[in-house]
Parts: structure tokens; C-alpha cells; sequence
């Protein structure tokens, strides 16, 4: 661990940020300046101490800039204000429409903060800027946290729009993206299909059938169907096969990289997974300018802390764990573990590596991940490797052919070949998830406690990947 200081930086400040989630801010600090004192003490390197000092500065100046908006937004339960907004999502219709705000040119509330505001009557477009008075409910302490680890604030009723300041560019563009995209879809392809492919490529879910919508989670693919790091992967990896072809300047295939980066997050409305994906992505990116080999474990801890500096709390949020846990997954540890296979096993024909491999990957991201979704959600889908397996394919094919599509869509054949593929393989899509999850047993309930098994099975994995690096270190044969 002492040769690899972003491990040792990101589990530190994980250690700190659990600190001040349940006990407060002073723990917090005091737990800052200990793993700063024992990594001074065990590192001989200035350069490295420094690192760890520049990372816990920068941690700490974003836990106390979150504190101080967290204690001045508490006050506020329970009274009306009039104040300044930008509506930075669509709105969600349920009994009450729901949107996310941010507040801006406020003396009442902090700037660049987010809430949820619920309102009845004319939906508001998204980048639309009001000042409105509105309640601040009263929520208890444990949804308070809960709100915070996703980044809002509290919750909202809209009183009275008070008036309209016009529309916000950065947001306004992105509305108009997105219900360009809806409205080009809607348009050429069946509703079912039309639904599923807004719910994977926006991650808008509102079109998705009650029936549907249970069988994703009992089928146990509701990490397919929701805008993640997955989608970014899938649209990058046609990003990478295009500008590896096309493009042979470093300077200029980094900033198509990260332009296209930008494009994917804008699409999905910045969503927190997507963009935590986006910093993984670009700093993957960023080792190719300097000839450098990508160390994966390091890009991965630095993608942790940054995100902790961006927002100190993520690190309690199921979406990042679950993520971070598939990427150690699949990235780090499956590696190793193919790579004995293959000097065991002889593969002849390429199809079956290929089908072994994303089986193995379907089987690791589940046995990692699965940890932390028994004991947040109480519940297992045993079916969950063989549907991901089956449609994971078909989800790749869609959301590629659908970007593609609505690029080429000004053009007149190419894009209504492309939308009769995308509404077959959409279709069988929504039949291998409703097919599955009818199955009386495909899923079950367990008790949060059912989450010590897979871990420990994820754990020994590790270690045997860590005893096959070694072996392999001291030239020895790889045996388990």
C-alpha cells in the first residue's frame, strides 16, 4: 500500500468522511490530521507527503463549505422565503410534480445549492429561471442525511411563482437536447421500444410500464436499465474504436475523448453516476498524453477522491459504491483471473472466449456489487448473471445504434434501417425481461445480514488475485 499513494489517500479519506457523517465535523478534522500524521510518519517521500496534504486540504475545504450550507439550510424547515431558482431537471410526475432546483442570487439560501421542489399545475422547462416563494418542508434528521448524500438539501413546495427570469444556457441546452432526442425516437419507433431506450440512453423511467419497471428489478438488471457508468462505457467504447482509427494526434484524440465525455453527461443531464463515469473515463485518458502506462487501481482511487472533493458524502451512496465496487471487478481483479484461465484452457475458438469472458464479467460484477445491494435493498436475483448475459449484448447494440442514428438522422435510408434494428432488438429486450422476471423464483428476499456472504466470497477472490501477482513477480508457475 505504501507504493501506491492514491489506495492509501482514498482509504483515508474514506475513513474521514465516515467520521464526519456519524460523528460530526471535529472528529472529522481530528481524523484528517492523524492519517496525515501516520502517513508523514510512514512515508519517507516529501513529494508523496505533500500529495496527502494537498488531498486532505482539498477534502476538508469541501466538507466544511458542505457543512456550513447543510447547517444554514436546516434553519430554514418549516418557513416560507422567496428566492431565486434554476430548474435543472425535467420534472417527474407522480402525485405532485417533482423537479430539482438550484438556487442562485440568494441572501436566504446558499448559492449553487440543490433541492427538490414539488408543485402542482404548469410543468416547469428545464433551465428555466423563477424566483418563487416556497416552503421549506420539515424533514427528520436521518432523510436530511439521506438527501444530502445525494446531493440535495431538502425539499420544497412551490407557494406562488412570483416571476420568470428567463432561461439558464448551460441547462436550457440541455433540455432541448434531450427533448430533441425524445421527440426524434417517439417519432419512429413503437411506444414499448421508445420507453426502453429513453430509460437506458436518458434514464428517464416515466414511460416504462408498472409491469416492466417490477420485472427489471426482480430479473435483477435495474443496473442495465439505469443511466450509469455502464451507458458511458458502452458509448464510449464506440468512441474509442472510431477515434483510434481515425485520429493519430494525442492532443486532439484527448479533447475528442473528453468532448464526447461532456456530450454523454449533457445527454443525461449531468446525472451523478454518469459523471463520476466521465472523471474515470478522462483520467484514464490522460496517461496516453504523457506515454505513460494507465495504472488502473491508481486512476480508480483518484476517480474516489475526487469525487469525495467534488462531493464529500458520495461516498455513502449505493450507486457509487456499486459502482466502484463493478470497476474493481471488472477492470482489476478479472484481469488476473483470465489470464490463468487462458494458460490453463486451451480456447480454439474465439466466439467461446468471447461468450466465457462476459459471462465471467456478468458473474464478477455481480459477486462485488452484490454485497452492497442485499444489504440496501434485502433482496437477491438469482437470475441476475444469465439475463445480464443475455441482454447485455442487445443493450450495447442499442444505445450505439441509437446515438448513431439520431447523428444521421437528417439523412434519408441509413437511419430507418438503423430504427427498424433498434426497435427489433428493443423488443427482445422487454421480452427476455418480462419473460425472466415472471419466473416465481428468479428473485427473493433475504436479510441484510445474507450481504457477509458474497463479501466474503469477493474478498477471498482478491486475495487470490493479490497470491497469483505475486507468484507471477517471483517467476514462480501461477497456482491456486
Amino acid at each position: 500500500m505504501m507504493k501506491r499513494p492514491m489506495l492509501l489517500s482514498s482509504i483515508s479519506v474514506v475513513f474521514c468522511i465516515l467520521l464526519y457523517y456519524f460523528f460530526g465535523l471535529y472528529p472529522f478534522i481530528a481524523g484528517l490530521l492523524l492519517c496525515l500524521g501516520v502517513i508523514a510518519f510512514l512515508h519517507k517521500s516529501v513529494l508523496n507527503i505533500c500529495l496527502f496534504a494537498l488531498v486532505f486540504l482539498s477534502v476538508f475545504i469541501s466538507a466544511l463549505s458542505l457543512d456550513k450550507t447543510v447547517k444554514k439550510t436546516a434553519k430554514l424547515r418549516g418557513k416560507q422565503f422567496t428566492a431565486n431558482f434554476i430548474i435543472c431537471e425535467e420534472t417527474v410526475q407522480k402525485k405532485r410534480n417533482c423537479t430539482v432546483v438550484k438556487s442562485y442570487d440568494n441572501g436566504i439560501l446558499p448559492d449553487k445549492a440543490k433541492f427538490y421542489l414539488y408543485y402542482s399545475g404548469r410543468e416547469f422547462a428545464q433551465g428555466e429561471k423563477i424566483t418563487a416563494k416556497v416552503k421549506a418542508m420539515s424533514i427528520d434528521g436521518a432523510d436530511f442525511k439521506r438527501l444530502n448524500i445525494d446531493g440535495i438539501y431538502g425539499r420544497l413546495y412551490l407557494m406562488k411563482t412570483v416571476g420568470k427570469n428567463g432561461c439558464d444556457l448551460f441547462y436550457g441546452s440541455i433540455g432541448k437536447i434531450r427533448k430533441s432526442v425524445k421527440g426524434y425516437f417517439r417519432k419512429n419507433l413503437s411506444y414499448a421500444s421508445y420507453a426502453t431506450l429513453i430509460a437506458i440512453l436518458l434514464g428517464d423511467k416515466t414511460g416504462l410500464s408498472q409491469s416492466l419497471y417490477d420485472n427489471v428489478k426482480t430479473s435483477g438488471v435495474s443496473h442495465i436499465m439505469a443511466v450509469s457508468g455502464l451507458h458511458l462505457s458502452v458509448i464510449m467504447g464506440l468512441v474509442f474504436f472510431l477515434i483510434d482509427r481515425t485520429v493519430k494526434n494525442k492532443i486532439l484524440r484527448f479533447l475528442l475523448i473528453c468532448s464526447s465525455i461532456i456530450f454523454i453527461c449533457a445527454l443525461c443531464s449531468f446525472s451523478a453516476s454518469v459523471v463520476r463515469a466521465g472523471i474515470m473515463f478522462t483520467m484514464f485518458a490522460v496517461p496516453p498524453l504523457f506515454n505513460r502506462d494507465t495504472d488502473r487501481l491508481s486512476v480508480l482511487c483518484l476517480t474516489v477522491v475526487l469525487n469525495m472533493i467534488f462531493s464529500p458524502l458520495v461516498v455513502l451512496n449505493i450507486s457509487f459504491q456499486m459502482s466502484v465496487a463493478a470497476v474493481f471487478a471488472v477492470m482489476i481483479v478479472l484481469p488476473v483471473y483470465i489470464e490463468w484461465l487462458k494458460e490453463r484452457i486451451s480456447f480454439n475458438n474465439k466466439f467461446l472466449l468471447t461468450v466465457f469472458e462476459a459471462l465471467l464479467i456478468s458473474v464478477f460484477a455481480q459477486i462485488f456489487t452484490a454485497p452492497f445491494s442485499i444489504y440496501a435493498f434485502r433482496m437477491i436475483s438469482i437470475a441476475a448473471p444469465l439475463t445480464t448475459l443475455i441482454i447485455a449484448l442487445a443493450v450495447t447494440l442499442a444505445l450505439q445504434l441509437g446515438i448513431i442514428s439520431y447523428l444521421l438522422r437528417f439523412l434519408i435510408l441509413i437511419p430507418a434501417y438503423l430504427l427498424y434494428v433498434i426497435d427489433v432488438d428493443l423488443a427482445f429486450i422487454n421480452r427476455v425481461i418480462e419473460a425472466v422476471g415472471s419466473i416465481k423464483y428468479s428473485a427473493f428476499n433475504v436479510p441484510g445480514w445474507a450481504s457477509v456472504f458474497p463479501a466474503i466470497l469477493a474478498v477471498s477472490l482478491v486475495a487470490g488475485m493479490y497470491y497469483i501477482n505475486r507468484r507471477k513477480e517471483n517467476g514462480l508457475p501461477h497456482r491456486l
